[in-house]
C-alpha cells in the first residue's frame, strides 16, 4: 500500500497543478513546498517515484491531451497553454510520452468517441 505523501509534496503537486502553463523553475516548486531545492527534489523523488521535472512534463502533456481531445484549438496554441514554447517542444516531448504526434493522438481519440484511449509505456490510458 502506498504511503501518504507529505505536506510539502502535496503543496508542491497543487502548485505544479495550478501553475503548468507558466514558464516554472525547480526553485518556484520547491519555494511553495517550502523546502530548499536540494531537499525537495530528494523528498519528491522518494515519495512519488518520479523527478520534479517528470511530474511537471507528465502534467502538461496530460493537459495537452485533454485539449486536443476536446477542442479544435491549434497544436502551437495547446503548446503555449500548457506551458511549452512552442509547437515542436509539445510534438517533441509528447511523441516520447505518447508514442505519436499530437496530431495522430487528436485523430485516434476523434475516431473512438466514448472510449479510453492508451497511448506509450510512459502515460495512463487517457479519458476526457
Amino acid at each position: 500500500m502506498k504511503e501518504l505523501e507529505s505536506d510539502p509534496i502535496l503543496k508542491a503537486k497543487r502548485f505544479i497543478e495550478a501553475n503548468y502553463g507558466s514558464n516554472i523553475s525547480l526553485e518556484d516548486i520547491a519555494g511553495a513546498a517550502s523546502l530548499s531545492k536540494y531537499y525537495f527534489v530528494r523528498l519528491f523523488e522518494k515519495e512519488t517515484g518520479c523527478a520534479p521535472w517528470e511530474y511537471l512534463t507528465r502534467t502538461r502533456v496530460r493537459a495537452a491531451m485533454q485539449l486536443l481531445a476536446g477542442s479544435r484549438t491549434t497544436v502551437n496554441e495547446i503548446a503555449v497553454a500548457c506551458g511549452f514554447a512552442n509547437a515542436s517542444g509539445l510534438i517533441r516531448v509528447f511523441r516520447r510520452y505518447a508514442d505519436c504526434t499530437p496530431g495522430a493522438f487528436r485523430r485516434q481519440f476523434r475516431s473512438k468517441p466514448g472510449e479510453t484511449v492508451c497511448f506509450g509505456d510512459h502515460m495512463d490510458c487517457f479519458s476526457p
